[in-house]
């Protein structure tokens, strides 16, 4: 909040939302809504038409937007919500452009306005955070994936769940020099904590998905979850961050790494997920 520093009935405030004025110290404010400000974590589209760009917003729960508004332009009016939580992951249904799965795990029907809880079982040793990964296989439209710190997979809209993996994320580590007199610290001990953070279902082959987790693995399955191999690369230097696996092609996949030397994130490639090249700012090596 912003006050004038002669004429303090001048406020200006900000929000997630936009921002907003008053001239007579609060009485009245201007609108925030000619003011195209949400922040989406992640996007995704819909098959209606004109179709819907769908994400979670920060502080602002879930919204769906069409390309093209009924009056020559986009305006509010053309956004919805679609009950996800905020900076969740929206999952339209391909089948169903009036369905839309996403966060942890909802179902929104546009057509009733009602929204349903069709989670997967919880155990007690379930981990999840803030937003995790969920959509449909690009081969079958009925196969929707969502990941906790184990790969889920329903074909019945999430009324059954079947868990296609184990526990994939790194078991321990070493813990960094860079916490100083905490790393005695009880809560600096190593522990199993990640989760899977992003995943990479094959464009060609059904059975093939590549998953990574947010403590730096990489993981592919050839026999729809049957099976996993680690096909972690070594770390070219920096601190992994969160890998995101691609299944454009059933044989290759991208990694991201950040560290603390990087300006922007590092790319390897992997073909078939073996690294091949780094690219970090300008330099190729």
């Amino acid at each position: 909040m912003w006050i004038h520093p002669t004429q303090p009935d001048i406020i200006l405030m900000t929000a997630d939302q936009g921002a907003i004025v008053t001239l007579n110290g609060g009485r009245t404010w201007s609108s925030w809504y000619n003011q195209p400000t949400a922040q989406f974590y992640h996007v995704s589209t819909d098959n209606a038409f004109p179709y819907r760009v769908c994400g979670g917003q920060q502080e602002s729960g879930s919204a769906c937007v069409q390309s093209r508004g009924d009056e020559d332009q986009i305006t509010f009016r053309e956004w919805s919500p679609v009950g996800v939580e905020e900076y969740g992951y929206v999952a339209p249904d391909p089948l169903d452009p009036d369905i839309v799965y996403g966060g942890k795990v909802t179902r929104y029907d546009r057509r009733t306005r009602q929204t349903q809880n069709v989670s997967p079982p919880r155990d007690p040793g379930d981990r999840t955070v803030r937003t995790q990964p969920i959509l449909f296989s690009p081969i079958d439209p009925r196969t929707l994936y969502f990941a906790s710190n184990t790969l889920w997979k329903t074909t019945t809209g999430g009324r059954q769940w079947t868990q296609i993996s184990q526990d994939l994320t790194r078991r321990t580590w070493e813990v960094p020099a860079s916490i100083g007199v905490y790393r005695s610290r009880p809560t600096a001990q190593p522990m199993q904590r990640g989760v899977i953070y992003t995943i990479g279902p094959s464009y060609i082959d059904r059975d093939t998905i590549w998953i990574g987790t947010d403590d730096g693995l990489v993981h592919v399955t050839r026999n729809g979850g049957t099976t996993w191999t680690d096909v972690t690369p070594a770390s070219p230097g920096g601190a992994s961050s969160p890998a995101c696996p691609m299944g454009r092609r059933s044989t290759r996949c991208v990694k991201t790494l950040s560290g603390a030397a990087c300006c922007l994130p590092r790319v390897n490639s992997m073909c078939p997920c073996r690294l091949t090249m780094g690219i970090s700012g300008s330099r190729c090596g």
